[in-house]
């Protein structure tokens, strides 16, 4: 390969670069809220753009002459520069992010008064995230849908009070046999939804058997309101599976398949897990 030749797909790569480096800045501008400092992001954005044009430029008249060293040096710096602006831009998103995930934490409770876990508005969020993410990067994601059987005698034959002690106790267990990498929430009632980042199904469903088995095996002391002695119980739960497939558009409907999952474990006899679409 000549020297020209690499001169100008040097020039070439870097013009693309920059290209994808603007449509990142635009996706930034358009994510920030109005302010005097909205003018430097113009500036910026423009001067990604025009530094994109000279370098398609730059490949167009390398084309026309022998590359010379100063012609060479200057096409492995623009490469390099446009790495330099693409990895740029890649940080300042991930730093909004992460910024903005921090404020919405200091402004809103994320766990659930009840149970300790996340609770269901958090847990959106970061369904939402997660679904972005395992879609952008081709990466595995699954949901795991739990509900707590005949957890309803728990509360006829105790109460209210009792019921929910049972409940933040056996959440507790779960979330201690749990990944750090999992996000565990309350879904509602007697239901714990568990979403797995990067985590194939084959994985999960050893993950789910996990979780049932650890409550079927597990006696729970929980304090009685009425006396000063706890009372032992046991509970077992089912488990719904679903995962993330090319034909899923929205979040919702990964919830909606563990849902039927969870309905398919519970019609089979409870204390078991399904998963969608076997």
């Amino acid at each position: 390969m000549s020297s020209a030749l690499i001169s100008t797909t040097l020039a070439l790569i870097s013009t693309v670069l920059m290209g994808y480096s603007a449509l990142l800045a635009v996706r930034i501008f358009m994510q920030l809220p109005r302010g005097e400092f909205l003018k430097w992001w113009r500036l910026m954005l423009a001067l990604i753009i025009a530094f994109a044009a000279c370098y398609f430029v730059f490949a167009l008249a390398t084309l026309e002459r022998a590359a010379e060293p100063l012609v060479q040096l200057a096409g492995i710096l623009f490469f390099f520069g446009a790495v330099f602006v693409l990895l740029t831009m890649q940080v300042f998103i991930h730093t909004f992010s992460a910024m903005g995930k921090l404020n919405w934490s200091h402004k809103e409770p994320i766990n659930d008064d009840a149970t300790g876990i996340y609770n269901l508005r958090y847990f959106e969020m970061r369904l939402n995230e997660e679904f972005e993410r395992s879609r952008r990067y081709s990466s595995p994601l699954t949901l795991l849908l739990l509900e707590i059987d005949n957890f309803k005698i728990t509360t006829t034959s105790y109460g209210l009070s009792m019921s929910q002690k049972a409940l933040g106790t056996i959440c507790r267990l779960l979330k201690e046999n749990s990944r750090a990498s999992d996000i565990m929430a309350r879904y509602g009632g007697e239901q714990v939804i568990i979403l797995l980042p990067n985590t194939a199904l084959f994985n999960a469903r050893k993950t789910a058997e996990k979780y049932r088995a650890v409550m079927e095996d597990k006696m729970l002391d929980v304090d009685d309101d009425s006396s000063a002695d706890s009372v032992r119980l046991n509970y077992t739960v089912s488990i719904g599976i679903a995962s993330l497939q090319n034909d899923i558009k929205r979040p919702n409907e990964l919830i909606r398949r563990a849902d039927l999952a969870l309905y398919k474990a519970k019609d089979r006899g409870k204390n078991r897990v399904a998963i969608f679409g076997e």
